[in-house]
């Protein structure tokens, strides 16, 4: 997304050649709420950045998602699940968004803008509860 939303020219020519960028994801979704007016993905990645490193990076809560009691199998709750849902969905219509507007689509993106705030209270609302 931030490659659509925010990246210079020369920005994408580095990365499409070099496979590279000289950013953080902390500046990158930083950039995005800013390039797109919201306020979701830095808030996000602070919120998600120790569970996504260590879920990715094979650290001690993808190992302990691999056992239900002496069982190797997937161990998640059913909120667990909704929640991966839903910021799944979140997501999803972020990162549709910044198109629908590049290509006029301005109502369409209004339309997801109601969405992902009603999405965004839901998930507020799961926090509050926990």
């Amino acid at each position: 997304m931030w490659i659509t939303a925010c990246a210079t020219e020369s920005q994408v020519t580095k990365f499409r050649d070099q496979d590279k960028l000289d950013l953080t994801f902390g500046e990158m979704s930083e950039a995005i709420d800013k390039a797109c007016g919201i306020d979701f993905f830095h808030d996000f990645k602070i919120r998600s950045w120790y569970a996504l490193n260590s879920y990715t990076h094979t650290g001690i809560l993808q190992l302990g998602r691999r056992f239900t009691g002496h069982k190797v199998e997937p161990s998640y709750t059913d909120g667990e699940q909704i929640e991966v849902i839903q910021a799944s969905t979140i997501s999803i219509l972020l990162l549709v968004r910044p198109f629908l507007m590049r290509h006029g689509q301005n109502e369409a993106a209004e339309s997801i803008d109601k969405l992902g705030d009603s999405l965004k209270r839901r998930l507020a609302q799961s926090e509050a509860l926990r």
